[in-house]
């Protein structure tokens, strides 16, 4: 059998339960690797499970893919108890906050939640991008540092995780690929690519499911039609609009430059004739002079 390798989250294993860990061959650690056998919760009553980065980011990965078990502290104690680890079932759902219906889905699963996703985290959102690129990547997720990176992107499912003020700092290329990948599909609801709020990401990992439809989605397909058509229309339009006056300035610079040249032209040939004639004039001066200065002379 493989030794418990266990971390705690949201609580701190005191000192006479770390002493005791040996009595059941299990070791502490205080950092989540994929060595984690077991995620150690605090007893809490529904509804009051603290989300912490450990939990969100077990919770993403799946036992198949060496997820670890989530247990409250009161499993710990019995295997100390026993002097050996027992069965885990009666520790995990009960007096943690997480649902049986969640646990059971995220049991049978074959794969992390993110798996096929490509998803790009704006910088107003929280928890923020760091860790939320932790959460996506152990669930089996790529994760796009930038819109633009989404946008290159390979896979089949686009996703924006969006604050409200970072709407409009989206580029074009990044919605118009979101874009493409929702049509791809034959409904859109049916379609996990799309600009979602954080509680897609949230929610979906307390529940062990995510809600594409229209609960967490930011937008809908009109928007997106209406960003194909310069955005116009939306919260997109600011975004569109400025990528439009670059175009009308330059139309307008190219009209003022031709009027000039015509009218420089007939200022430059009636300078040249002014300062021919008195080239003319003063050659005969020289002449009378020389002939005045030979007669002299003789």
């Amino acid at each position: 059998d493989v030794s418990p390798i266990l971390l705690y989250t949201g609580i701190e294993c005191d000192k006479s339960t770390k002493a005791k860990l040996k009595k059941f061959n299990a070791s502490l650690v205080d950092r989540f690797t994929r060595r984690v056998t077991h995620l150690v919760l605090e007893q809490r009553p529904r509804g009051q499970l603290k989300r912490t980065l450990k939990l969100l980011t077990a919770l993403a990965m799946c036992p198949a893919e060496s997820g670890p078990t989530i247990v409250h502290e009161g499993w710990v104690q019995q295997c100390i108890k026993m002097g050996r680890v027992v069965n885990e079932s009666d520790f995990v759902a009960k007096r943690t906050g997480l649902t049986e219906s969640a646990l059971k889905r995220r049991e049978l699963s074959e794969q992390g939640l993110f798996s096929g996703m490509c998803i790009h985290v704006t910088k107003s959102v929280k928890p923020p991008p760091k860790d939320m690129r932790l959460i996506i990547e152990a669930g089996g997720g790529k994760y796009a540092g930038t819109a633009s990176a989404l946008a290159k992107s390979k896979c089949s499912h686009l996703l924006v995780i969006a604050s409200d003020e970072d709407l409009t700092k989206l580029p074009s290329n990044a919605l118009g690929a979101i874009h493409a990948a929702m049509n791809g599909a034959d409904k859109m609801d049916n379609s996990k690519s799309g600009i979602f709020q954080r509680e897609l990401i949230l929610d979906g990992l307390m529940q062990q499911r995510l809600d594409v439809g229209n609960t967490h989605r930011i937008g809908g397909d009109a928007v997106f039609k209406s960003v194909k058509k310069k955005r116009k229309v939306s919260t997109f339009g600011a975004a569109a609009s400025a990528a439009a006056p670059p175009e009308k300035k330059a139309k307008k610079k190219v009209s003022p430059k031709r009027a000039p040249k015509k009218q420089a032209a007939p200022k430059k040939k009636a300078a040249s004739k002014k300062k021919a004639a008195p080239k003319k004039k003063a050659a005969p001066k020289k002449k009378a002079a020389s002939r005045r200065s030979t007669r002299s002379r003789n």
